[in-house]
């Protein structure tokens, strides 16, 4: 008697039970014509929000290329930021010839700014320059102007709530455990009733996982508290290594 076994059927009823998590790479270059696929740094995309956009699984990247400053791409609505996808991580500083992440840190900056309407006038800048929802690593790039002054009395919502809170970063939902990573990251010239640079919060059962490694908080304000605000947070590292 011979014996047969569903060697495919068996090897699909495997797979189907192993999620195979592929990270992808996306290339902006602020200088760049629009229509590029985002796949290389000779079709790049040329706005951030369009790169954000397409990283949706956690583990893609975000590759900046310097000497450019990026915005939101609705220039007339402050409540629009960055809110990258969670498990995503932007990279800046690069010349646009890189094929791995090793590069010079001394080139032209990436900027990701809030300084939408009219250019230099904070008072109509985003409230806040990035949103993150869960997990968010940035690296080598400078988040300036971001101005969360909102002040219209409508008070019902948790998003309203928040555009008081953290010009430059700011989690976008409170009651959830995040985490966030900084690495020589730049945050200046933001401003905020309260958390200037940078808002930390959460619930107190659900904690906030924060790494800073060599980064510089410059010319951040508070209209009414600090500049760098945490509440229920759990720090790992926080390595600062200039704050003005």
């Amino acid at each position: 008697m011979s014996l047969s076994f569903p060697v495919v059927s068996l090897f699909s009823l495997i797979l189907s039970q192993i999620q195979i998590c592929i990270s992808t790479r996306y290339y902006v270059d602020g200088g760049a014509s629009s229509g590029g696929l985002g796949a290389s740094w000779n079709s790049p995309f040329n706005t951030l929000d369009t790169a954000l956009s397409s990283a949706t699984t956690s583990g893609d990247e975000v590759w900046l290329k310097g000497g450019y400053t990026y915005i939101p791409s609705n220039p007339s609505d402050r409540t629009d930021c960055f809110i990258p996808n969670s498990g995503i991580t932007i990279y800046g500083g690069f010349d646009g010839s890189e094929s791995d992440i090793n590069r010079n840190i001394n080139n032209a900056p990436s900027i990701i700014s809030g300084d939408i309407g009219i250019i230099n006038d904070n008072t109509d800048n985003c409230f806040h320059v990035i949103q993150y929802t869960k997990i968010l690593s940035l690296d080598n790039v400078i988040i300036s102007d971001g101005y969360a002054n909102y002040n219209d009395g409508n008070y019902e919502t948790q998003s309203n709530r928040l555009h008081r809170y953290g010009g430059g970063i700011i989690t976008t939902d409170i009651d959830r455990t995040t985490s966030l990573h900084l690495n020589n990251v730049i945050i200046r010239n933001n401003t905020a009733i309260n958390g200037g640079g940078l808002w930390i919060s959460s619930s107190a059962t659900n904690d906030v996982h924060v790494i800073i490694t060599d980064c510089k908080f410059q010319y951040n304000q508070a209209i009414d508290g600090m500049c760098i605000v945490s509440v229920f947070y759990i720090v790992y590292m926080c390595k600062i290594s200039e704050m003005m």
